[in-house]
């Protein structure tokens, strides 16, 4: 039941956010794609707007996020996407248990003390609407990037895979003092 309630909670989370803005006259793609050269610009854009745009908080940027770099009572998140012309779009989340806590909290409007299905239903929404807003950014349709394969990775699994080999870019952010990271490859079409 409570797998179900997540899901259902989830959906309807991401579904209203992107609604919300259509019927305030304000879709996600009203405004020009941003610069490809600009990259605070792009950032900005693509990823702290919509944030605060979701939650009312205030992301900052700090800057690169090396991938043995650690975040406290972290919860990694991968996404496995397939795009245009089938480019594969590999993110991967990173938050630590706390703010995954307050993030959920604050898009379901109830207190979270544990994690839960529930949470981690939320969490993979948010996730899933930065990716469809991202491509709305760029002047795609929002299902431009096919969700394949999601699903929470174990500290050790993320070292092993991207110890050695980081992702194509690693952005470190903070939210009132806690901080998280979004990871992301993308591979072209074979």
């Amino acid at each position: 039941v409570q797998r179900f309630i997540g899901v259902c909670i989830g959906w309807l989370t991401g579904h209203i956010i992107i609604e919300d803005h259509a019927i305030a006259e304000k879709p996600p793609d009203s405004f020009p794609p941003p610069a490809p050269d600009d990259e605070m610009s792009l950032i900005r854009r693509v990823i702290i707007r919509p944030l605060q745009e979701i939650f009312g908080l205030s992301a900052e940027f700090i800057g690169n996020f090396p991938s043995n770099d650690m975040i406290a009572d972290a919860r990694y998140y991968e996404l496995s996407c397939r795009g245009p012309k089938d480019a594969k779009l590999h993110v991967i989340l990173i938050m630590g248990e706390p703010l995954l806590l307050r993030t959920a909290s604050l898009m379901l409007g109830i207190e979270f003390s544990a994690m839960d299905e529930i949470v981690l239903f939320a969490i993979r929404e948010m996730a899933q609407s930065l990716i469809q807003r991202a491509a709305v950014c760029f002047g795609m349709d929002s299902g431009a990037y096919r969700l394949e394969r999601d699903r929470f990775l174990e500290a050790e699994e993320y070292t092993q895979r991207y110890g050695k080999s980081p992702p194509q870019h690693s952005l470190l952010f903070r939210v009132k003092g806690e901080c998280f990271a979004l990871c992301f490859d993308q591979i072209p079409a074979d």
